[in-house]
C-alpha cells in the first residue's frame, strides 16, 4: 500500500500577526507486509530495511495459536498457588478453611501493541513574552518514539516463561476464591 500524507507548517497569514497552518507538502509512504515465524529473521529484515533507508517499523502482529492450552496451564498453576497458600495459613497461623466457591475467574491477554508508551524525545524552550512582542514563532516538527512497558511482575504470584528483553504476548489469570473458616 502506498500513501501520501500531507505535511502542514505554520506561516504568516497577513499583516495582523496571524499565524495560520497551511499545507506545505507531502510525504510518500509505502507499507510492506512480511509474514515470518522465526524471530531471527526479523533481525535480518530490519538490517536489510536499514540498508535501503527504511527506518520505520510500524507494526508486528503476534499470533497465539492455542489460547485454550495457555488458559489450562494458567489454571493449573493458580490451583497450585491456592493450595500452597491454604497449607501455609494452616501451618503458620493454625487456620483451617473450607472452600466455598470460585467468585471470579478472569483471563486477560495483553499484546505488545497495548503495552507501548509514547513520548517525544525533545525538549523545547519557551519564548520570553517580552522579547520582541508580536514576533512570529516557528516551531520545528518533532518525532515521537515508543518504549515497551510490560506488566509489573511484582503483582503476580507466579510467572510462567518469564520474558526476556523482547516483546511477548502476556496472558494473565485472576482467580478469586471464597473461603469460610472451620473450627
Amino acid at each position: 500500500m502506498i500513501t501520501q500524507n500531507r505535511i502542514y507548517n505554520f506561516g504568516a497569514a497577513g499583516n495582523d500577526n496571524t499565524i495560520r497552518e497551511t499545507l506545505s507538502g507531502f510525504e510518500t509512504k509505502k507499507t510492506v507486509s512480511i509474514r515470518y515465524k522465526d524471530r531471527a529473521l526479523l533481525e535480518k529484515l530490519l538490517g536489510a530495511a536499514a540498508q535501503a533507508s527504511i527506518f520505520d517499523l510500524i507494526k508486528v502482529d503476534y499470533v497465539v495459536a492455542d489460547l485454550s492450552k495457555i488458559r489450562s496451564r494458567l489454571l493449573e498453576e493458580a490451583s497450585t498457588v491456592i493450595k500452597q497458600k491454604e497449607e501455609s495459613y494452616t501451618r503458620l497461623l493454625g487456620l483451617r478453611f473450607k472452600r466455598n466457591a470460585i467468585i471470579q475467574e478472569s483471563y486477560v491477554t495483553y499484546y505488545p501493541a497495548e503495552l507501548y508508551q509514547t513520548y517525544t524525545a525533545a525538549e523545547t524552550g519557551s519564548v520570553d513574552p517580552n522579547y520582541q512582542s508580536g514576533a512570529r514563532v516557528i516551531r520545528e516538527r518533532k518525532s515521537s518514539t515508543s518504549f515497551l512497558e510490560p506488566l509489573d511482575r511484582s503483582t503476580f504470584d507466579v510467572i510462567i516463561n518469564a520474558g526476556g528483553l523482547e516483546p511477548v504476548v502476556q496472558c494473565t489469570l485472576y482467580l478469586k476464591v471464597r473461603y469460610s473458616l472451620t473450627p
